[in-house]
């Protein structure tokens, strides 16, 4: 595409709802948006960007897994990789285990650092909902990693060698 003119990005990064079914202090999702993609428009966007020879789409929301009809997104389109954000609320040993079988889709798994500041921020008991998520992805040794909102009431702790460390033991490559 170069030679035609111009130059296509590497990645693209998609919102495909902004509907959360948790409300975490400071996120941008918590604004008032319209509704959901409409699911023909993910088609489309996704299979043209195959045409310009873009091969991976992070998925943000909201939650993307709010949205059942993504995994027909992610079944229809193997070439592509999915970078999927998540609370990883809605994902089980059966989900996970399905994402290793399709081999498409990369979960970034948000928290907080421990559980102090995970619950704090995104809700009591969430941190515990994430560690068995991140425990099941180990198992099923798939590629995921983790994502953290940095801010000065968890920068000490997820900056350190021991939040580091803890991460890499259960399995995170990103």
């Amino acid at each position: 595409w170069t030679q035609k003119g111009f130059v296509v990005p590497r990645l693209v990064f998609i919102s495909p709802t902004y509907r959360c079914n948790l409300d975490c202090h400071g996120c941008y999702a918590a604004s008032p948006r319209p509704g959901d993609l409409p699911f023909n428009v993910l088609e489309r966007v996704i299979g043209e960007l195959q045409e310009l020879g873009i091969f991976n789409a992070i998925l943000l929301g909201g939650e993307p897994f709010v949205r059942k009809d993504l995994w027909l997104l992610f079944e229809k389109y193997p070439r592509t990789i999915f970078v999927v954000y998540t609370n990883g609320t809605f994902l089980g040993t059966e989900d996970i285990k399905r994402i290793g079988e399709l081999g498409n889709i990369r979960l970034m798994i948000s928290m907080e650092g421990f559980r102090e500041n995970t619950d704090n921020r995104r809700g009591e008991g969430i941190y515990d909902t994430v560690v068995r998520c991140l425990d099941i992805c180990q198992q099923a040794n798939i590629v995921y990693g983790v994502s953290v909102t940095v801010a000065r009431e968890n920068f000490q702790e997820v900056t350190s060698g021991e939040f580091i460390e803890w991460l890499v033991e259960r399995g995170a490559f990103h």
